[in-house]
């Protein structure tokens, strides 16, 4: 938190050269000087997530969407009721993406505050809720709680993403921010069903395992519900990765 800020800082992204980060319930900017301007408000809440596309950042915010346009300073919520309680946000192929948990809900491409139900999609290998959506090497990731699924772009009428066969990974996450983009791939904290939780790496079919015994026992203190708080993020500093995992009460590091 600056010294200056409008409260706890919530998470944040640097989008066309600009710091934009959430703090208390509101969208601010930093500049370089560290000088704080307030963009406007996007509700309370815990940890956010923010993604963009070439002229919107998207924020979802206490189980809102928003969408900050540059051009105009103008913040805006999405208000269509067919979005349902947004989770989480991706962007890919021109659509906004959000997830209410069951169901995985595209916006329209030619406006990106309208939702058709006609056009949502699910994980249909698990029963399992879904915590997380995500994007990486133009394919769309369902992250539910005891797997993972991965989708590509074929457009069309419906919902426009397609399940990819074999891709499915038999462990999931254990809460929406407790995974980050790392190594080309994506680290998260979690487990398959009926496991105790470990972190991982995803690679198509399968996930190594990186959490020591120990770490493992550091995280059996913790309840699932704890754990669900979790937020990870990937550092790179002069060309050396790290993946930080922050637990309740401390950080866990894997070099």
């Amino acid at each position: 938190q600056l010294a200056n800020g409008p409260g706890v800082d919530r998470g944040g992204t640097n989008w066309d050269g600009v710091c934009y980060r959430v703090m208390g319930s509101r969208l601010v900017s930093v500049t370089e000087a560290g000088e704080v301007v307030d963009r406007g408000s996007v509700g309370a809440g815990g940890q956010v997530s923010m993604v963009y596309s070439f002229d919107r950042l998207a924020i979802a915010s206490g189980g809102t969407l928003y969408y900050y346009e540059s051009n105009g300073a103008k913040l805006q919520a999405v208000t269509d009721v067919d979005i349902g309680t947004v989770l989480d946000v991706a962007w890919l192929g021109g659509y906004f993406i959000v997830t209410d948990g069951t169901s995985i809900v595209v916006t329209e491409l030619n406006d990106p505050t309208a939702v058709n139900p006609l056009k949502y999609g699910s994980a249909e290998s698990d029963p399992d809720p879904i915590k997380a959506i995500a994007s990486i090497n133009d394919e769309l990731y369902a992250f539910g709680r005891y797997s993972i699924e991965a989708f590509r772009n074929v457009g069309g009428d419906f919902f426009p993403f397609q399940r990819i066969d074999g891709a499915r990974v038999s462990k999931g996450i254990i809460g929406t921010h407790a995974y980050c983009a790392a190594a080309g791939t994506f680290a998260f904290l979690g487990s398959g069903r009926n496991e105790a939780p470990g972190c991982y790496l995803m690679a198509p079919g399968s996930c190594p395992k990186f959490s020591t015994r120990e770490v493992d026992q550091i995280l059996k203190t913790y309840t699932e519900k704890e754990l669900s708080a979790v937020v990870m993020e990937c550092r790179v500093d002069d060309g050396h990765e790290r993946v930080m995992i922050h637990l309740p009460d401390r950080c866990l590091v894997y070099d």
